[in-house]
């Protein structure tokens, strides 16, 4: 792996690691805001629709996000989720758990909030990993892959074919047998010469 895909692949971990961390602290501050509230069922009786225009181009799509309705104590209360859904969800009439403030029944979330911010923590939490494992395996296991450089000489019936080709090994001899598997098949005299030396 060249320095440049390095720093690339750093780069996106960073970038995965702060996003991770905004969404973790996003998540905690609801998780924590929901201690001590009490759950009820509510019913969802509308929806405030939004139009989410996409940060690199002017496309968007009409989003939408549910009103729920929940009774406490014989009295309704409305509580509008952070979740957004798509216009062909069907919201009107679906049950969803609220978490709402004893104290202050207006104060409630949505339980949909705890699922999204789970699973894109979970999302991040495996890209992370999986970045960090091709990383460490290229630097580790591939610190010593070298790109070997031969000239290909075919002859086919006076016909001469005459080609560079790279292939990346760990050795000259593996280099060499993958070049020649590239061409066992071709009904020609081939000859491969090493254009770049390295002392193996």
């Amino acid at each position: 792996m060249n320095i440049a895909a390095i720093i690339a692949m750093l780069i996106m971990i960073i970038s995965f690691l702060l996003f991770f961390i905004f969404i973790f602290i996003k998540f905690y501050k609801i998780k924590n805001k929901s201690n001590g509230y009490k759950k009820i069922r509510g019913k969802c009786v509308d929806y405030n629709k939004v139009f989410m225009k996409n940060s690199i181009s002017d496309v968007g799509e009409w989003r939408k996000y549910p009103i729920v309705i929940y009774e406490v104590d014989n009295r309704q209360y409305q509580v509008t989720g952070q979740t957004a859904y798509g216009l062909g969800t069907p919201l009107k009439n679906i049950k969803f758990t609220v978490f709402y403030n004893p104290n202050d029944p207006n104060d409630a979330i949505l339980a949909d909030q705890h699922r999204w911010f789970l699973i894109i923590l979970i999302g991040l939490l495996l890209g992370i990993v999986c970045i960090l494992y091709f990383l460490i395996n290229n630097l580790i296991l591939g610190n010593n892959m070298k790109i070997y450089t031969y000239q290909i000489k075919c002859n086919y019936k006076g016909y001469v074919y005459d080609e560079i080709e790279e292939t990346e090994a760990k050795s000259r001899d593996e280099a060499l047998n993958l070049i020649k598997e590239k061409y066992k098949n071709w009904p020609a005299t081939c000859e491969f010469e090493e254009v770049n030396k390295y002392t193996d």
